[in-house]
């Protein structure tokens, strides 16, 4: 399971996983994928939280890194997406 730093609650960690898992984010920063992931999660998260649930969900495997160009694009995107890993522990966890 995810291990957590002592400034991210296993609340906002549980969130990321199911947003990644859910409701894939593909757009052209951060600044707008911060955002985007505020409006999909209905609440709003300090800056410095959600980077270290991202950075924790990463160094855990469950997501993709996710600064990433993919096939085809002449610009990197700011994408939040479940690894397999990610995919089988929100199952798990019913997300």
């Amino acid at each position: 399971m995810l291990t957590l730093r002592a400034a991210v609650s296993e609340d906002l960690a549980t969130l990321v996983l199911r947003v990644a898992f859910r409701g894939q984010i593909r757009e052209p920063d951060f600044t707008a994928g911060y955002a985007r992931f505020q409006d999909i999660a209905g609440r709003r998260v300090a800056e410095s939280d959600f980077r270290a649930a991202v950075d924790d969900a990463l160094a855990a495997g469950l997501i993709y890194d996710p600064v990433r160009l993919s096939d085809g694009d002449l610009q990197c995107h700011w994408r939040l997406e479940v690894t397999p890993k990610g995919a089988a522990s929100a199952r798990g966890a019913n997300l």
